[in-house]
């Protein structure tokens, strides 16, 4: 691996580590806030739509009753003859949309005027509340079905008192409300009116789905498993394999008389509650992302240098002199690195020419050495020759010494004379032989380096 490739890798490791940790920090930290926040504000705007639910059906109330003292109330009596009370319940319908229908009967429960064609002419006597009220009593129906096929609605049901004397109960008005719109438009201008949002209204007791801004099958599973009497509102559930938030809040503001008996979810796929956390994410990995880039490139540019140096030095101990030293300003980080590898390259230098001439130097000490080794056993040789040519000298001086005498006496010549030059002859070529290898050997001698000299040059060259 490459000294930049591992400068790259450090600079890598220290760059995403920090990184990471910061956004493992993030990412839980914004998560926990973002959940809580998002079941806080789930579960408000759940509240506001089911406030303003009830708090419309008390106005229908209120119009119905304020409706039942209308003076064309008092047709109920004449059967509505003149056709006045049908024109006013149309009317009245036309213009309050929340009434999906108006009828009017008398005491005995038979329909004298209503704006729901399958209605005319029907008796109501056995119908929820139509008994209450002709015993004077305003009554608010359960959900109910007024007949096959239709959806679960919610009926109000008022007496009608004769005007006469204020206290004769002459008839009943019901007004049943039209559920779908009135929840349709207060949904239409709530939050949770949004593609990734749901609302749900279900019934208390039974879980049924009355309304819903999204498929029932799709999440009326999930709801009935919600704990609604648990105490923290909010419940995590799982729609189609994917995370959902859930929050609910029951009817029963006191507005009403009489509580609905429903309860209204709020539903939001967690996807979109960690959105926020996913667009901050995004955006702190493409900032760090491209300080990730600009930390790298001022990491190669910062390294080029170390590693021009680096192959330098390499080439310098594979034992290549012929370098050239980077040229660096003074304020760079790794100038004295370079005035350092421009140091060891003269130092090397000088060192390997000393250690060449130290090498030559041995060498001919070697030689000299050995030659004067072999001079010493000439000497050694010549003063052995000349120890017995001395010897032989000693004896014939002797010898000549006896024969003199004698030749004295007898007046004859010594032989001996002869053989005593030839050996002084002799011994004279072996002392000149002697002091010629004596000459030789002072020569060496004195161009031999003393041993100082070498010792000197050992620790120069260390």
């Amino acid at each position: 691996m490459s000294m930049r490739s591992r400068i790259t890798a450090a600079f890598a490791m220290c760059i995403s580590l920090p990184m990471a940790a910061g956004m493992g920090a993030l990412w839980l930290g914004t998560q926990n806030t973002l959940q809580l926040q998002a079941q806080s504000d789930l579960q408000s705007m759940t509240r506001n739509v089911e406030y303003s639910i009830e708090q419309q059906m008390a106005a229908t109330f209120t119009h119905l009753r304020a409706w039942s003292a209308l003076p064309m109330m008092q047709d109920v009596l004449i059967a509505d003859e003149g056709g006045e009370l049908s024109q006013a319940l149309s009317d009245l319908n036309l213009n309050y949309t929340d009434f999906a229908s108006l009828t009017v009967t008398n005491t005995q429960g038979q329909v004298v005027s209503t704006t729901d064609a399958a209605l005319r002419k029907a008796d109501l006597s056995g119908v929820e509340g139509i008994h209450a009220a002709v015993s004077g009593r305003q009554t608010q129906s359960n959900f109910m079905k007024l007949r096959s096929g239709a959806s679960e609605t919610i009926q109000f049901t008022v007496p009608l008192v004769a005007s006469y004397d204020r206290q004769t109960v002459i008839g009943t008005l019901t007004g049943t409300v039209d559920f779908n719109a009135l929840v349709r438009r207060i949904v239409q201008n709530s939050p949770l009116n949004v593609e990734r949002r749901a609302f749900v209204l279900a019934q208390k007791g039974t879980g049924k789905i009355v309304w819903s801004t999204r498929s029932i099958d799709s999440i009326s599973d999930e709801i009935l498993r919600i704990d609604i009497n648990q105490k923290n509102q909010s419940a995590e559930i799982v729609i189609a394999g994917e995370p959902w938030l859930a929050s609910f809040t029951p009817s029963g503001t006191k507005l009403l008389g009489k509580d609905p008996g429903f309860i209204a979810f709020g539903v939001e796929p967690t996807s979109s509650v960690y959105a926020a956390a996913d667009k901050v994410s995004n955006i702190f990995i493409a900032i760090a992302g491209a300080a990730a880039a600009f930390a790298l490139f001022i990491a190669w540019q910062w390294s080029t240098p170390l590693v021009e140096l680096s192959a330098k030095i390499g080439r310098m101990a594979d034992g290549d002199l012929h370098i050239d030293t980077p040229h660096l300003p003074r304020n760079n980080t790794f100038a004295p690195l370079a005035t350092a590898l421009d140091s060891m390259r003269e130092v090397k230098t000088i060192r390997d020419h000393l250690a060449l001439r130290e090498a030559e130097l041995i060498r001919s000490l070697e030689a000299a050495q050995a030659e004067a080794r072999t001079r010493t056993r000439q000497l050694q040789d010549l003063s052995r020759t000349l120890k017995e040519n001395m010897s032989t000298i000693v004896s014939l001086c002797d010898l000549i010494s006896r024969e003199n005498l004698a030749a004295a006496a007898g007046r004859r010549s010594n032989g001996n004379t002869q053989e005593l030059s030839r050996t002084a002859v002799q011994l004279l070529n072996i002392v000149q032989d002697a002091i010629d290898a004596a000459d030789t050997g002072n020569e060496m001698q004195s161009a031999t380096p003393e041993t100082t000299e070498s010792s000197a040059l050992s620790r120069l060259s260390a």
